[in-house]
């Protein structure tokens, strides 16, 4: 899968999600591709997912979506450049140091509520299980046993039932606003699109927001200046939201939630 030149000066990038957003609905991604051969000339792309990047590197090619210029794979923790051979070892840098999927294992495995995913949902630098319908008690019991074990982690939680360890600071919108910097591509001109919690830090960097019609709750109750909520679901909200902010400015439909000046922080 072959991306377009990075080194090529472009005003403005488009990070989403794959799965609930651009894949879901076979004729809605079909829509987006062709939106975009009219419209993403001028956009950098890149797709931000919790897939490992071969899995989403399939699932690119399988639904023949836009080829991008980065893939954010692991919920932010790798990313990959076009023609994406290696992972930026300048991003891993900023994390790992002092990271062990070993420690997490020690604190977590054992609580009860708490299910390891399947090998493959496994990385390096992330440690995924499902903890389906998780309370508020499950979630304060995971953020003390991290930090009784010393660990500098973010817990991300989706779908009522997806729960990600990851390293303090490492996720998908701290590996666009790294993507922006890099490019320079101003934050006002940075379109983000998820439907789910895991996207949620994509929300909270100063980028304009697409929440997909279909999104969980986690997304669907949040109003910000900066977020727009689709009706549309799917890639059809990406479309909606993108033709939003690029022909009608700034607005905000739904429930008004107040937030502090940096919410960029584990839940």
């Amino acid at each position: 899968m072959a991306g377009r030149s990075a080194s090529a000066q472009r005003p403005a990038m488009v990070v989403s999600d794959l799965d609930g957003t651009l894949l879901g609905d076979q004729f809605a991604t079909d829509r987006f591709r062709q939106w975009w051969r009219l419209h993403g000339v001028s956009c950098r792309l890149v797709y931000a997912t919790g897939r490992h990047y071969t899995s989403a590197a399939a699932s690119i090619r399988d639904a023949d979506l836009p080829a991008p210029d980065a893939i954010v794979s692991d919920v932010g923790t790798e990313i990959r450049l076009a023609p994406f051979a290696e992972p930026i070892a300048e991003w891993a840098e900023n994390w790992w140091g002092n990271w062990s999927t070993d420690s997490i294992h020690h604190a977590l495995d054992a609580l009860s509520g708490l299910e390891l995913q399947p090998p493959e949902c496994q990385s390096p630098y992330k440690k995924s299980y499902f903890a389906y319908q998780a309370t508020g008690k499950l979630l304060e019991q995971v953020r003390r046993r991290l930090v009784l074990h010393g660990i500098s982690a973010e817990i991300l939680y989706s779908s009522n039932r997806d729960l990600d360890v990851i390293p303090f600071g490492a996720n998908k919108g701290a590996a666009a606003a790294y993507l922006a910097t890099r490019w320079r591509v101003p934050r006002s001109s940075v379109f983000v699109a998820g439907d789910s919690g895991n996207d949620r830090s994509l929300f909270l960097k100063g980028f304009r927001g697409i929440v997909v019609g279909n999104a969980q709750p986690e997304l669907a109750r949040l109003c910000r200046p900066d977020v727009y909520q689709s009706e549309a679901s799917f890639a059809d909200g990406v479309i909606e939201g993108l033709n939003f902010w690029l022909h009608r400015g700034t607005q905000c439909r739904g429930e008004v939630v107040t937030t502090g000046v940096d919410e960029d922080r584990p839940i």
